[in-house]
This record gives structure tokens, C-alpha cells and sequence, in this order.
């Protein structure tokens, strides 16, 4: 027992300066609208390599990726995806930005984001998701393959991720022995 202390307490306290992989993350920051749901999904340049053997325009490559893997939807109907472009970014990353239009206000009606893109390609990809909502209201969240979908807009509870959720996180990464 004493082993497993010492271990745990070496893997937290004492930074590693050699990692076993880069880690397959992506972020977006979501603004829910009156029938609108619109955000920007971010991911590192090399994750959008992982999409195609072919050489091409990486920014077009993601654009059309996240266009075919995040949708929203509203009581059973699909909210149109309006608007996809690529932003600028800082070196080495892609940013796009989407605009879902909801048929029905989302403060009556509550709409389901599902942002199912790149655990597809690793297993192991996490997604930071953090969502305004009306009223300042706002929700945060770690989304894995497990867990793709957030409801937003009217009855939706604002939720943070806690620490435990990163550290069971952590724990199933480890010891699920895909990468390690």
C-alpha cells in the first residue's frame, strides 16, 4: 500500500519532463443565442493530420470534418448548421467557427449539443467544453468518447467539472493500457 502512495505522490508532485504522447484534446467555447447556438472548436494542427493521408489545406480538412461530427438538435429536430469558417489562430493550431439555428427558442425549448469529433481518431481524445448560456449561466464540462452530447438553453442545469471527474479521467486513461 505504502508503494502505491509513493508512486501516486511521485506521478503528481514531481513534473515529468518527457511525456509518453501528445495528448489528443480539443477545446470550444460555446454562446447559446435565442435560437442559436454558435461556438468556436479549437484542436492542435497535428490532430487535423490524423484525418487524411493526403496533403491538403489542413484548415478546409477540419472544416468539413466538424461540419459531418458536431450537430445540435431540439425536440427531435435537427438545428441547421448556418455557418462554418475557419478563424485565425496561434502557430500550430485550428480554430473554426459554427452557428447552429435552432427551429424554437432554446429558453422554451432545450437543444442537445454533441460534439463527436476526433474520438474517432484516439480512443483517448478529450474535449473541453465550456457553454454561455442565457443569464450568464455557464456550464463547463470534460466530454469523451463515452460522453459526446450537453443539453443547453431551458430545464439544462449549468455544471462544472470537478476535480475528481479529471482525476477519474486520469485514472481510466492509465490503467485502460491503450497508450502505456
Amino acid at each position: 500500500m505504502f508503494r502505491f502512495w509513493a508512486f501516486l505522490a511521485l506521478t503528481v508532485l514531481i513534473p515529468a519532463s518527457a511525456h509518453a504522447h501528445t495528448r489528443s484534446q480539443s477545446f470550444s467555447t460555446w454562446t447559446v443565442g435565442a435560437n442559436t447556438i454558435q461556438g468556436v472548436f479549437q484542436v492542435d494542427a497535428y490532430r487535423a493530420t490524423q484525418l487524411t493521408e493526403e496533403p491538403q489545406d489542413l484548415n478546409a480538412l477540419l472544416r468539413d470534418y466538424l461540419a459531418k461530427k458536431i450537430s445540435a438538435t431540439q425536440a427531435g429536430a435537427s438545428c441547421e448548421l448556418k455557418q462554418e469558417h475557419s478563424l485565425t489562430a496561434q502557430r500550430g493550431n485550428l480554430r473554426v467557427e459554427l452557428r447552429f439555428d435552432c427551429p424554437k427558442s432554446i429558453a422554451e425549448a432545450p437543444a442537445q449539443l454533441n460534439v463527436a469529433a476526433f474520438f474517432d481518431v484516439s480512443v483517448s481524445h478529450v474535449h473541453y467544453i465550456r457553454i454561455s448560456g442565457p443569464g450568464n449561466r455557464l456550464s463547463e464540462a470534460v466530454l469523451t468518447q463515452g460522453r459526446t452530447k450537453m443539453t443547453v438553453g431551458a430545464g439544462s442545469e449549468a455544471t462544472v467539472s470537478g476535480f475528481f471527474e479529471f482525476l477519474r479521467l486520469g485514472f481510466g486513461h492509465v490503467l485502460s493500457g491503450v497508450d502505456h
